[in-house]
């Protein structure tokens, strides 16, 4: 027991000693220790609550608008492809066979069976005059530019310098419906879909193009481009 007792008194010794020369905080000073922890603690939740909600703002803030992507354009090029064309109650279907070479420019139309139907010749001689002529198998008939023939073979005018350029992605966004005017003042939503690249240039695998007043609508799939 006396062995207990000195174990017991020298372990009081021990703790009497750790904490001789040390002072006791108060009631009033522990509470400030847990004031500052606190403090400490709300001033990192505003930080952190203030940077999320920075990031939020970021994050929401609304995309500039796309700009059309810079290609190259090519100035010759064959292709082929699938033209739908309605107008009112009226719906044409025809394939296509585009080429356009620095002396001539051809456009052929085919049947979904492959029957050719037309085909528009715009020809640059050596004299240098211009002579553009529709060929539907029955008549020749002669114009001074393409899209005057387009009306004569599919019903409505379309503008093959302007087709040319949606093609190839020319002042249009991908996927992104944009208003616009023709040389001759008509107004056309056009939507330039699934780019392929074909670098330096790029083409749509599909137009849609819809007049204003919708009684007029095109859609062009193209099944293979390439610049010549």
């Amino acid at each position: 027991m006396n062995g207990g007792g000195l174990t017991v008194n020298r372990s009081k010794a021990s703790i009497g000693e750790a904490f001789q020369g040390k002072r006791v905080l108060g009631d009033d000073e522990m509470s400030g220790v847990a004031k500052c922890k606190i403090g400490r603690t709300v001033k990192h939740g505003i930080v952190v609550g203030l940077a999320l909600f920075l990031s939020a703002c970021t994050t929401l803030m609304p995309s500039p608008p796309l700009a059309p992507v810079v290609t190259e354009e090519a100035r010759y090029f064959a292709m082929t492809g699938r033209l739908s064309i309605r107008r009112q109650d009226r719906f044409d279907s025809v394939k296509i066979v585009w080429t356009r070479a620095e002396r001539e420019e051809r456009l052929q139309f085919f049947t979904p069976f492959g029957s050719q139907v037309a085909e528009i010749v715009r020809e640059i001689r050596a004299d240098k005059s211009v002579q553009v002529t529709l060929n539907n198998g029955s008549q020749i008939t002669r114009a001074a530019t393409m899209d005057e023939l387009t009306e004569a073979t599919l019903g409505v005018v379309l503008e093959v310098d302007q087709i040319a350029r949606w093609v190839q992605g020319i002042g249009v966004v991908d996927n992104v419906p944009q208003d616009i005017q023709l040389r001759d003042g008509t107004l056309w939503q056009v939507t330039a879909e699934r780019f392929q690249d074909a670098l330096p240039h790029r083409y749509a695998s599909r137009i849609a193009a819809v007049k204003a007043g919708g009684d007029v609508s095109l859609k062009l799939v193209v099944d293979e481009w390439a610049a010549k």
